[in-house]
């Protein structure tokens, strides 16, 4: 079978692009350790996904983090290297879509952006969800991240003017149009999975598979690509708790936490002056806050631990004002925060399953936890991945990574049905 290497900008996208792997009983790996040895890697796993963490950061350096993970994959044997985007195309794109090139001189990028199970398709290579252009809709007004535009060879000559981009619409796929001559990234029009599958058939049958790009909804077809047969399937396991860790400000992400408070869910909001105190923890205040969350995990209702209404508002950004804090800086601390909650609840040994929310608080969670690799399981929502964590002592933790833009408004109640022993 063919080995794969899938490079993400975030960890949550990581974990999406992974179980589509996992989930058909292919050995995957997801680790953050971008100078991991992967031919050591490779002798336990066919698919290692990387996350350089390279979204937010800007152009030049994440191109020279894509760079090394795809020179390192070449070394390594990689039969197919996966650039994982984000579905909405936030991040770096071109410049990351430019250092895979670069890895591999003179392969073809084939691009597949769509993940119709989550509203988003592409045509005539403008990016849509459900239904509005993507700089149209609520992630052109992301706090951290705004698409400002739609159109992907615009949004790829944005950050690397030399890397030319080719639109192929249905039409021309149906019609069985050549890739021969093609050069830089050709992006491909599609609405539905099966114009997805019918994509990775394309590729093969032109002989284009060595890089390949897209997010989860693309990734899903890459097995008909690698060869061989599914191996053992892992599944999870249910526990007595559920805490859900909530960092994500996505107004879907709100909504999500609107309903299941509707729904009985305990919602406990975490004030700034709480989580910009790098020390409040420690404090008796806090201390009592930690005792209360603890006790309130251990109750009938599942946990909501939340910061998200204080960002939406001024709350936040005038307290870390007052602070001398820069409110971009925020998130590190919410993320901090929320870490050391879960870190607390472990220690009090509630048998839980954690549901964080978005890649940074995720990344939060994972470094306070001393998390050290995840290892995807199966989906248990769109955009929500169950996995198990590894922290540096070898306890197996059992973690939910949801992406903030993604998921049913029922999401999280669900999710308690699915984990929760006596729900």
């Amino acid at each position: 079978m063919k080995k794969v290497v899938v490079i993400a900008d975030d960890f949550t996208g990581a974990l999406d692009t992974g179980v589509q792997f996992s989930g058909r009983g292919i050995s995957t790996t997801v680790t953050q350790e971008t100078t991991s040895d992967m031919k050591e890697l490779f002798k336990s796993f066919q698919v290692i996904v990387v996350d350089t963490e390279s979204r937010h950061i800007d152009p030049e350096d994440a191109y020279e983090a894509v760079r090394q993970v795809a020179g390192r994959a070449v070394m390594a044997g990689a039969d197919i290297i996966y650039k994982k985007t984000d579905s909405a195309l936030r991040g770096n794109i071109g410049a990351e879509f430019k250092a895979v090139c670069d890895a591999v001189p003179g392969e073809l990028l084939c691009f597949a952006g769509a993940f119709p199970g989550a509203g988003r398709v592409t045509l005539k290579g403008h990016q849509y969800s459900d239904g509005v252009l993507i700089s149209e809709s609520g992630f052109g007004k992301d706090p951290i991240n705004p698409v400002t535009e739609s159109y992907i060879p615009k949004i790829i000559e944005n950050q690397s003017k030399d890397l030319g981009c080719t639109v192929i619409t249905k039409a021309e796929l149906a019609e069985g149009i050549s890739l021969k001559g093609m050069e830089g990234v050709v992006s491909f029009d599609a609405s539905t999975d099966e114009d997805l599958s019918g994509i990775a058939s394309y590729v093969e049958k032109e002989g284009h598979t060595r890089l390949l790009a897209g997010c989860a909804g693309f990734a899903k077809h890459l097995e008909k690509l690698m060869g061989g047969s599914e191996g053992q399937k892992k599944s999870f396991r249910k526990t007595d708790r559920v805490v859900i860790l909530c960092g994500s400000v996505n107004p879907i992400t709100r909504e999500q936490v609107d309903y299941a408070q509707r729904k009985g869910f305990l919602r406990i909001n975490i004030l700034p002056e709480q989580f910009l105190d790098a020390g409040y923890l420690d404090t008796p205040a806090g201390m009592r806050l930690v005792d209360s969350i603890c006790c309130a995990v251990n109750g009938k209702a599942p946990v909501m631990v939340c910061t998200m209404d204080v960002c939406c508002d001024d709350a936040g950004a005038e307290e870390a004002a007052r602070l001398g804090i820069d409110p971009k800086d925020m998130a590190g601390y919410i993320t901090a925060f929320l870490g050391r909650i879960a870190r607390h609840i472990l220690e009090s040994g509630t048998d839980c399953t954690y549901a964080v929310t978005g890649g940074d608080t995720l990344i939060g969670f994972m470094h306070e936890m001393d998390g050290v690799e995840l290892s995807p399981i199966c989906e248990v929502g769109k955009g929500t991945v169950i996995s198990v964590m590894h922290d540096r002592s070898n306890r197996e933790i059992q973690v939910i990574s949801k992406s903030g833009g993604f998921g049913e408004k029922e999401i999280f109640e669900n999710i308690a049905k699915q984990l929760v022993k006596d729900y």
